[in-house]
Parts: structure tokens; C-alpha cells; sequence
């Protein structure tokens, strides 16, 4: 969560050159009132502001607030930055008691250049496939693209040709080329720019493809006839280059509303029940039953211990062992401490020592892999030097500081990230920075990579194996090259792979979100598991906040091209921090508590509808907490079999996942 979490207020420095005004502000005058600004696109408008006389005021202190503040942000310079995601909403600034209001729509950017997924060489007639297409920027970052703004057409309809639904049929054997076409610019409306430019024309692709003659005889579908409650099942008809057209239903009513199958042929149900999977290819149809038995998955989150911390709000987590003991390192919000706890004996911790530092927020603590150093991100120093904090660990349970590095970090570190001897750390710039700590007395920078995005903002990261995983928040999942991605990146020198870009769920209304981004990250394999963070307009750390956002599952195996397959979504709960580990996904959910979930095998759809999910424990039990009553779990990881919860309300939690996996129904 961010540290700027209060409905993001924004000073304009739009009369610097100019004194303090001496006069009170009466009025203030706005121009444009309306703006329509691209994604992406940054532009100016101008604020006059007027005494009661109706003379100008020169050098006015004017403050500005954004509603939603996902539409983008105010710069410092008094230009506004549009976010990458569309809306509609309200930009108000103010000075002393007078208000001047705009109404800003930021419209999708049309694309510089297109790339249509997935199709293959060759099909035989009959076949059907879903056609899609990704859009990119002027500088080869995506877009989020809407369907509805894709123009599809085929070189020779008698060939194949694209129906009502999006899809490509094929008709008869031929050659024939499938393209796809952006709608004009000119179609949208009229944009404000900084640098005025020509209506962009459609971006175009093209796939060309071979349509062979079908197989005669009859049609069979194969695959297997019995599953579990989210297993995936894996079905085909016609051979290797038929692509049927897949359907679902179920054998009592509403329960075909429990299953889909994709255009691949896999299968998954939320539901126990029968089912039939049909193809049809052509003018031929053939189907298969499927019995899906109730999933075995539920387990319990057994309370081991609690370390109660009951004089501020709780950050982030890491615990790790040294020298037979084990230590759970917790940050703190609104605090200007790292506090220690020894967790050898789980069931009960205990508060050894605690590290201050000059902050408002210590939210994000790591520990290198010998557990040697340790590392602290620091928001909000009274002195504005922010940065990093390098810790001693040669006694885990009284650290004690060896360095700060502050020079390229001043702005505040949110998140921190080891990997062998760099720091990688967001910034309050927007931008990732690589420190070397290979002598932890004297950190230095060595490289820094962001996104070209207007008000850009990371959030979070995940390194292993040479590659880098961003949680950018509207420039969404970020993948760089850090030496193991074959892109010639290296940690001075990060090189971008790829970006996961999708648009980010709207929960509070119409002109009422707040802060909304990718969030968090952690991989595991070939697999993404990718965290949301969605927020009200307004809110106060010290009251109930009812956050949302979810866990996106993001196949890897084409990491140029990563793509979600499924996801998993707590209704009426935010996710927050994630952990993986032995086919299990550990989420501390916020207001929804520690969840553990079953991210064994191959996954499709939505995890918590097909009872995938293990076992839960809503951490608001503890009376003795800073803020008693509330759950908001933050951070989770699994050490040593046992489960770590930081929540922000009351400390330190301790579980065991227990008992053998029982059968369920799926949640409703």
C-alpha cells in the first residue's frame, strides 16, 4: 500500500516566479473546463486566480485534487499527466476558499502499431478461432486495446471469413490472409496534446494462413471423463489442425453457468456435476460427458502464536533463521521503526529490540540470502534524505546499522528487493534503482531503469534468475532483463522483455475510485501471480478501509507474450502481499485475512469459485491489537512450514496449515 494513501493531493507550482500573493483569492478561472486528454498524454491548461475586485492575484498557492485519482496525476509544474487507464472525472483546485472545477475525460490512445495473437499456420475447414490483437505505443509499450475498436476482415470470405462473435471461421480449403485494423483516430473525439498532432491513421496487421480440407467421418471428442472441481481437462476433436468451435452445458439448470472451456480445448467447472463438452467443426458435432466430483481441499490455518504489537500500525514482513534461531523482522507505518522479534518458540514471540530510524514509514524490510544484512525503505524523513538503511545482522536479534544510502533515493523507498549483492528498490520518482551492497558500508547505485509513463509509479518487485519483475502500477506487470533474460540486460544495465498490461477493476462507482494499480508480484516457475490494489477516493489509516483487488495468474512459458489464465478473488476483500510455495499461494488478503489457496497443476478460470482455495483465518480476533477488532493483513511468507502474517492492526501472526484436505463444495 502507499504511503500517499489519502485521496493523492497535488501542489501546483504554476506562479513560481512570482511572490507570495498579498491579496485574498476570490475566484478562480479555468481554462479549458472541459478536457479530453488521451492515455498516456500529458498537457497544460492554465488557472487565473481573482481577487473580489476582479483583479488578478499573482503567485497564488493553488492546490489540486483529482476524483478518480486513477485518471492520472497534477505535476509539480501545473500540467496534467493522463493515466494509461479511460475515464471520466472531476480535477477541483483550490486556493484559500475558491474552487475552480474540470471535468476530465482521458479517452484509450489509439495504437502506433498492432500484433495479432496467437493464430496458427494452418486449419482445416470448419475450424473456428477467436480472434484478439495487441496494441502498441510509440514506443513499443502496450496498450490496453478494446475489441469493440478492432476492425476484422479476411482476404477472401468464400475462404474463411469473421462472424458476429469475433471469430475466425474457415469455410473451404485456399489460402487467405486475416487482417486487422485499429479504428481511425479521427474517429475519437477531439484531444488535447502538448505538442499538437495529425489524427493518427488505424494501425494494421496481418496473419496469413492455410486452410486445409476437413477429415471426412464422423467427429469424436477425446479427453477425459472425470475431473475435480477446478482441474483442468484437456479435450480435442478432429485432428491436429482442427480448431472446433468449443460449447459447454450442464445436466441441471444454471449449472452450465459453472464451467467454461476455451478455444484450446480446456476445460474447468466451479461446480460439481455432469457436463457435456461439445465440438463442432463444420457442419459436424460431436460431444463428451465429463462428472465433476467436489474438490479435496480444505484445510485449516491453526493459530500457533501471536506477537502483539499494540503502539503503532504494522508494515510488512521477513523472517529467516540464523545461528538456530529464527527472527521476524516487522515495518511499521506512521512509526519510525523496524521491530525484532525471536520466533524460535512460535507460540510465543518475543519483542527483542527494534531498530529507529529517521521516518514517518518503515513499511518494507528484506534480508539478504546468509542472513548478514538486512535492508529498511524509508518514506517520509523529517530531514527529506529518505533512502535506504543497511543493517548489521552478525546479532539478528539487535541489529544495528552499518550504512545509509540516500544520494539517488531521497525522494522515499517503498519497497526493497536482494538479490544476491544488489538492492533493487522503487523510488519515489517512479523508477527503479539498482544499488550494490556488496560492501554494505559503501552502497552505490550502479543503474536505474522506468517506464516513459507521465507520473509513473512502481510499486513493488520480484528478481530471480537474471530477470526482474515490476509491479508498475497502470503500466502493469513490467519485465526486465537483468542478466538472465538473454536481452543483453544486466543490473546496471536492465533491458525491457515484456509488460502485462490490463486495466484495473473499478469498485467504487462511477467517478469514485481511488488508487488502483498492479501492486505486488511473486513468481514461482512459469507462473506470475500478480496483486491489485484498489482503493476508496479517501481514507484514514486509523478507520475501517474496505480495499479490493485481486490475484492475477499470469503464464510465463512465453515470457514475451505473458498472458493471464486465471485469477483468484475474494469477494468484498483486497488482496495485498502474496507468497508461494509448494503449490500453495499464501495471500495476506487485508480485511479478508490470511488466505492459503491450491495453485497445484494446471489452472484456468476463477480459483475461489472452484473451491481451490485451502483454508482462511480473518485476523480480527485480537483484543489487545493497536487497532482491536480490525483485520488488515499486509504481509505473509512461509518459513520453515509455518506461516507469517503481519497485519497493520495488531502484529504478528503465527499458523500451521492443518489436517488432511476434506471435500467441499465450492464457495458461492
Amino acid at each position: 500500500m502507499s504511503a500517499r494513501s489519502v485521496a493523492l493531493p497535488a501542489w501546483l507550482a504554476l506562479f513560481a516566479a512570482a511572490p507570495l500573493a498579498a491579496q485574498s483569492v476570490d475566484s478562480l478561472a479555468v481554462d479549458p473546463p472541459v478536457l479530453t486528454v488521451a492515455a498516456g498524454d500529458t498537457v497544460a491548461f492554465s488557472i487565473a486566480a481573482f481577487d473580489a475586485t476582479g483583479a488578478p492575484v499573482l503567485g497564488a498557492e493553488v492546490q489540486g485534487f483529482l476524483n478518480p485519482t486513477s485518471l492520472g496525476r497534477l505535476l509539480p509544474d501545473g500540467r496534467f499527466a493522463a493515466g494509461r487507464e479511460p475515464g471520466t472525472g472531476q480535477l477541483a483546485v483550490r486556493s484559500g476558499r475558491a474552487i475552480g472545477r474540470v471535468t476530465v475525460t482521458v479517452v484509450a490512445s489509439p495504437p502506433a502499431r498492432l500484433e495479432i495473437d496467437e493464430l496458427p499456420a494452418r486449419i482445416v475447414a470448419g475450424s473456428a478461432l477467436p480472434l484478439s490483437a495487441r496494441g502498441y505505443d510509440r514506443s513499443g509499450a502496450p496498450l490496453q486495446v478494446e475489441p469493440g475498436d478492432l476492425r476484422w476482415t479476411t482476404s477472401d470470405p468464400d475462404v474463411a471469413s469473421v462472424d458476429a462473435l469475433g471469430a475466425l471461421v474457415a469455410h473451404r480449403p485456399g489460402e487467405v490472409t486475416v487482417s486487422v485494423r485499429h479504428r481511425l483516430g479521427a474517429d475519437s473525439p477531439p484531444l488535447a496534446r502538448e505538442t499538437p498532432t495529425p489524427a493518427p491513421a488505424g494501425a494494421e496487421a496481418s496473419h496469413g494462413l492455410r486452410v486445409l480440407p476437413a477429415a471426412r467421418g464422423a467427429l469424436s471428442v477425446e479427453g477425459p471423463e472425470s475431473l475435480r472441481s477446478g482441474e483442468v481437462g484437456r479435450y480435442a476433436a478432429g485432428g491436429p489442425d482442427a480448431r472446433p468451435r468449443w460449447s459447454v452445458v450442464g445436466s441441471a439448470p444454471g449449472i452450465d453457468a459453472g464451467a467454461t472451456i476455451d478455444a484450446d480445448g480446456a476445460f474447468v467447472a466451479e461446480r460439481p456435476g455432469t457436463y457435456l463438452v461439445q465440438a463442432r467443426l463444420g457442419d459436424r458435432v460431436a460431444d463428451r460427458a465429463v462428472t465433476v466430483a467436489a474438490r479435496a481441499a480444505r484445510r485449516e490455518l491453526r493459530l500457533v502464536g501471536r506477537g502483539p504489537v499494540t503502539d503503532r500500525l504494522t508494515g510488512d514482513l521477513r523472517v529467516f533463521s540464523k545461528g538456530g534461531r529464527t527472527y521476524a523482522y516487522l515495518g511499521t507505518a506512521q512509526s519510525n521503526a523496524m521491530l525484532v522479534f525471536d520466533v524460535t518458540d512460535p507460540t510465543s514471540p518475543a519483542l527483542t529490540d527494534s531498530v529507529t530510524t529517521d521516518a514517518r514509514f518503515v513499511l518494507d524490510i528484506k534480508v539478504n540470502a546468509d542472513a548478514s544484512v538486512a535492508v529498511m525503505g524509508r518514506e517520509g524523513a523529517a530531514n527529506r534524505a529518505n533512502g535506504i538503511v543497511l543493517l548489521d545482522l552478525s546479532d539478528p536479534a539487535h541489529p544495528t546499522v552499518l550504512s545509509e544510502y540516500t544520494e539517488t533515493l531521497s525522494g522515499g523507498v517503498h519497497n526493497t528487493f536482494f538479490d544476491g549483492p544488489y538492492v533493487y528498490a522503487t523510488h519515489a520518482d517512479g523508477a527503479l534503482h539498482v544499488i550494490d551492497v556488496s560492501d554494505p558500508r559503501e552502497p552505490r547505485e550502479i543503474g536505474e531503469w522506468h517506464t516513459d509513463t507521465p507520473g509513473r509509479y512502481l510499486h513493488d518487485m520480484f528478481v530471480r534468475d537474471g530477470i526482474a519483475y515490476l509491479a508498475y502500477w497502470q503500466d502493469g506487470l513490467v519485465i526486465l532483463d537483468v542478466g538472465g533474460g538473454g536481452k543483453g540486460g544486466s543490473p546496471a544495465s536492465p533491458v525491457e522483455i515484456s509488460r502485462f498490461v490490463y486495466a484495473h477493476k473499478e469498485l467504487y462507482g462511477p467517478g469514485g475510485g481511488g488508487p488502483r494499480g498492479t501492486h505486488s508480484v511473486f513468481v514461482e516457475g512459469t507462473i506470475a501471480y500478480v496483486g491489485d490494489e484498489v482503493f476508496p477516493p479517501v481514507f484514514d489509516l486509523e478507520q475501517p478501509i474496505f480495499p479490493r483487488g485481486y490475484i492475477h495468474v499470469v503464464d510465463l512459458s512465453d515470457i514475451e507474450h505473458p498472458r493471464e489464465i486465471a485469477r483468484y478473488e475474494v469477494p468484498e476483500a483486497g488482496a495485498h502481499n502474496p507468497w508461494v510455495e509448494d503449490g500453495v499461494l499464501y495471500v495476506a488478503y487485508y480485511q479478508g485475512g490470511a488466505r492459503a489457496v491450491d495453485v497445484s497443476g494446471e489452472m484456468r478460470g476463477d480459483l475461489y469459485r472452484q473451491g481451490r482455495e485451502i483454508a482462511s483465518y480473518v485476523t480480527d480476533t485480537a483484543s489487545d491489537a493497536f487497532l482491536a477488532n480490525r483485520a488488515f493483513a499486509f504481509g505473509s511468507q512461509l518459513h520453515e512450514g509455518r506461516l507469517y502474517v503481519s497485519d497493520m492492526s495488531s502484529g504478528l501472526w503465527v499458523f500451521e496449515l492443518a489436517g488432511e484436505p476434506r471435500t467441499q463444495y465450492p464457495a458461492e
